[in-house]
């Protein structure tokens, strides 16, 4: 059986080495890292709260938790948004009435806002203002005039927005269609 050289060996693998190396080195790093974060919060009486410099003083405020890369980890439990099916709708291109009807269920803890977009054109034929929990939206009236008797592919976004504060929580995409008579 045939033995090859040490140097030989070793030039002929050297990449794989070198790439093992490199791999070992970081698995070891994060390891590191992981171990050294845990020793910290271990230390800490109160991982949540801080010391303002007055002896004694507790504050109350609260320091948010890092995740992996430094992401703020939301220590909230997630809010349940529920938002109503919207298929689809009937307009009258006589009376230019349409039968669109949104209701914001009471259950939610936020706003939303509806906004009804044609699929052939990007139009945005309706933005509502925003609609309070337990409230319905009817009787909308949409910016664009729909000449033909034919079903229009449209899309239904649903924005939700807190209470306090007004900031964007999460949003829905729906496609429906707008069947006119």
């Amino acid at each position: 059986m045939f033995l090859p050289d040490k140097k030989e060996f070793f030039e002929k693998y050297k990449n794989i080495f070198v790439i093992a190396a490199k791999f070992l080195a970081a698995v070891l790093v994060a390891l590191l890292c992981i171990f050294v974060q845990n020793e910290l919060l271990d230390e800490m009486d109160d991982v949540h709260t801080f010391f303002d410099g007055k002896a004694g003083e507790k504050n109350n405020l609260k320091l948010p938790m890092l995740g992996l890369a430094g992401a703020v980890i939301d220590e909230n439990p997630p809010m349940d948004i529920r938002i109503p099916r919207c298929e689809g709708f009937h307009l009258s291109l006589a009376e230019k009435s349409c039968d669109f009807s949104f209701t914001n269920p009471d259950t939610n803890k936020c706003y939303l806002r509806v906004t009804i977009t044609r699929h052939d054109t990007n139009e945005t034929v309706f933005t509502s203002s925003l609609i309070s929990p337990g409230k319905t939206l009817e009787n909308i009236t949409l910016s664009t005039k729909f000449s033909y008797f034919t079903n229009y592919d449209i899309m239904i976004k649903v924005d939700a927005y807190s209470l306090d504060g007004l900031s964007f929580l999460n949003g829905l995409v729906m496609d429906a269609v707008i069947y006119t008579y």
